[in-house]
């Protein structure tokens, strides 16, 4: 997957990764160890196609495609190649690789290449499956985003046909180089396209050769780094087959040396990030001839053969250094406070101190770049392991950040020590960076959250802004400026943010959640929906996402489902307070009062000291006819929170009911000095002075709670407390009033 990355980095292919698959065709198996090289008796033709500019705006264009492909095709232009004649390529980049030129073009490779020749077949550029078709298509330039077999796309039974006419029908030896990666949005993306692509190139060709860039589920990067712009896979490649692989100085290039020089190159130079070629085949296949001249003229390149073997290694362990004891027992404390974790702490002892002491040691020259290497890598993993889980939506990842899990907090520190010692020239630095503002960010973000200060949280908003400065592609960034956004109530903006997180990972659920929440929080029902059902089809698992549409159809009534959602987040996170208290709702909304209080119950179990689930309990209690316990409920409500209102109010009414008028009024006047505005207090305590043969102080506070809004005249004129107020002339007056008709 080519995506962009920070310092001119890509990465080249997500899951099954950018591979260059290369095809023996006309050789039984028996024969494999006979495998000729590249160079053949007969005639070689080759057709060669790199795309990094699509036409379709809706397909991401890529960075070096067409480079890579250039320097291909002078390659085997080259006498190191083959020295082929220039009308024996056919070489198609960007606006001129549209559908219908690549077919002509192989059409006269099929058409002119005779048995005992060799073709070879180049592509770089896009490769998807197409989802309502489920065909696999190589992207032209031309290529629709919305249907490839409508145009644009070149079918991969067709590629499959000229092979087989080529191989089996003409006896012609076919070498296919496919790099056939995917970056943003493609059509196939949500089923797996590309990868569908690279297997379905695999699968339907037998008895090959294969190297690949990279092992399953690792990136393949391209960058400046290489050659000014190149893949570096495919930069170490022709470096291998000009005749840096020849480990035996044969002059020739065997599959296992290219092998073994992919994977002492490629490693060392995208460390700290994890790409290690492959190679399936006959070891012993010949896949260059060396030219003297031109393996000559390659750029001095320093031999990192050693360094790999120590490489795989969590440490540095196996060096010797004998003539330097010091320097041994240091390096020996270093591999252990590495193995053991200790990268920073204690200052003393830990593995960067350690590297300090070592790295100007005239015995440890050799060895300080793969330790330097090896350490900054270690402070990144843990911090990447973060990052991954959180792009996942791992829900203890999720829970860790909900209960403001301090492991974040040396993440910061962790980064900028591993841009330090990779130096401000490397290609992972601005990421580093990136990603330390980031963490600086969400910790800032947690300690807010925690103690309520909106400062906090704007910090927070600038932090992300620099990681998304130093790395535009940094979608978890996006994604926390959103929650944000929304955290202080700045809705439109938090809005814009997750749909640039989309835009960058439109299979992330995470975003389209919170998206979903924005919405909810603007009362754009429709929209939070919408966004809500998008992040369930992405994973119909996630907590929040079911837990978001129980609140949306909770607001607009629809209790009923709102119970089916709340239940699903609770099937996935037994644990989440919240949903169990907006169940319990709902169920009261739908008249289950035995199953709201069983809900209410399990909430307060996670809980106990929320004074408002005595206050709900209370009220269901009402409703089952157990007065007693509801004012058990509402006593422990005050008593955990002395000015919990609408405990305070519900205990009254209760009072009242049981002719407790004078208790019942210190309840009312209690309520009515911490809610001055609220006509509902006014009126209770109207109702408990008419009880009370208190006429005058109940037309008082009737008075009060009309001016305050109260409207409910029926429930007035049928309120018994009011029965003899009622029927006086100043009563009538007041309520003509309010209610002049």
């Amino acid at each position: 997957m080519r995506n962009n990355l920070p310092i001119n980095v890509t990465c080249r292919y997500k899951a099954i990764c950018r591979c260059l698959l290369l095809w023996g065709f006309m050789l039984p198996l028996s024969l494999s160890a006979q495998i000729k090289p590249i160079i053949q008796k007969g005639a070689t033709r080759a057709v060669i196609i790199g795309i990094s500019d699509y036409k379709n705006e809706r397909i991401t264009d890529l960075r070096f495609a067409d480079v890579d492909a250039r320097n291909f095709a002078d390659y085997l232009s080259s006498p190191a190649g083959g020295n082929l004649p220039t009308q024996n390529i056919q070489l198609l980049t960007n606006e001129k690789a549209t559908q219908g030129q690549m077919a002509a073009a192989l059409t006269w490779l099929m058409d002119e290449s005779k048995s005992g020749d060799q073709a070879i077949i180049y592509f770089s550029g896009h490769g998807d499956m197409e989802t309502l078709t489920g065909m696999s298509f190589l992207l032209a330039h031309d290529a629709s985003a919305a249907a490839y077999s409508g145009g644009g796309g070149f079918p991969i039974i067709f590629l499959q046909s000229i092979i087989t006419r080529l191989s089996t029908q003409k006896q012609v030896q076919v070498l296919l180089v496919t790099d056939a990666c995917r970056a943003g949005k493609l059509a196939g993306n949500e089923i797996g396209g590309s990868q569908a692509t690279t297997k379905i190139l695999s699968d339907q060709f037998s008895n090959e050769v294969k190297i690949l860039s990279c092992q399953p589920n690792e990136f393949s990067l391209e960058g400046t780094e290489w050659g000014g712009g190149r893949g570096v896979f495919s930069y170490f490649l022709l470096d291998g087959l000009k005749g840096l692989a020849d480990a035996n100085q044969d002059k020739i290039v065997s599959l296992m040396e290219i092998g073994r020089f992919l994977e002492d190159k490629v490693p060392t130079a995208t460390a700290p990030h994890s790409q290690i070629p492959m190679i399936v085949g006959n070891k012993g296949a010949q896949v260059a001839q060396v030219d003297a001249q031109a393996l000559a003229a390659l750029p001095k390149k320093e031999n990192t053969a050693s360094l790999t073997t120590i490489a795989s290694r969590s440490g540095v362990e196996g060096v010797s250094i004998p003539e330097d004891t010091t320097a041994a027992r240091l390096l020996r404390l270093y591999e252990i406070a590495l193995a053991e974790g200790h990268l920073l702490t204690p200052e003393s002892g830990s593995a960067y101190q350690l590297y300090q002491q070592l790295k100007d040691r005239p015995s440890m020259q050799a060895y300080i770049g793969l330790m330097r290497r090896n350490l900054a890598a270690q402070l990144q993993d843990e911090a990447q392991i973060a990052i991954n889980d959180y792009l996942s939506a791992d829900p203890r990842e999720l829970r860790k950040r909900w209960g403001f899990d301090n492991r974040y907090e040396k993440f910061p520190l962790y980064l900028d020590k591993s841009a330090e010692l990779l130096g401000p020239d490397h290609f992972m630095f601005q990421r580093l960076k990136s990603r330390e503002h980031y963490f600086n960010g969400l910790n800032l973000r947690l300690a807010g959250e925690r103690l309520g200060t909106d400062s906090l949280l704007i910090r927070a908003q600038n932090e992300q802004q620099k990681a998304v400065e130093l790395d535009p592609t940094a979608v978890f960034a996006y994604n926390e400026m959103g929650h944000l956004a929304l955290t202080l109530n700045q809705d439109q903006s938090s809005i814009n943010h997750l749909n640039k997180a989309i835009a960058l990972s439109p299979t992330w659920v995470l975003p389209w959640s919170n998206l979903c929440f924005s919405y909810f929080k603007l009362r754009d029902f429709t929209q939070a929906e919408r966004c809500g059902l998008k992040a369930l089809e992405l994973d119909s698992n996630f907590v929040m996402a079911n837990y978001n549409l129980g609140l949306i159809y909770q607001t607009i009534n629809n209790h009923k489902k709102a119970t089916y959602y709340y239940k699903k987040t609770l099937k996935n996170d037994p644990d989440y307070a919240k949903a169990y208290f907006n169940l319990g709702l709902s169920y009261y909304h739908l008249g289950d009062y035995k199953l709201s209080e069983k809900t209410w119950q399990d909430y307060r179990k996670r809980v106990p000291n929320d004074p408002s689930i005595y206050n709900n309990l209370g009220n269901v209690a009402i409703d089952l006819k157990d007065k007693k316990q509801a004012e058990s409920y509402f006593q422990q409500a005050i008593s955990l929170d002395p000015n919990y209102g609408a405990a305070i109010l519900s205990l009254g009414e209760l009072l009242a009911e049981r002719g407790q008028f004078e208790k019942a009024s210190s309840q009312f006047e209690s309520y009515i000095k911490l809610e001055k505005e609220d006509a509902s207090g006014f009126y209770a305590l109207a109702a408990s002075k008419a009880q009370q043969k208190q006429a005058e102080k109940a037309l008082e506070y009737l008075e009060k709670a009309l001016q305050l809004g109260y409207k409910d005249i029926d429930k007035l004129k049928a309120n018994p407390a009011f029965k003899e107020v009622l029927i006086l002339p100043a009563c009538q007056t007041l309520l003509q009033k309010y209610f002049p008709n």
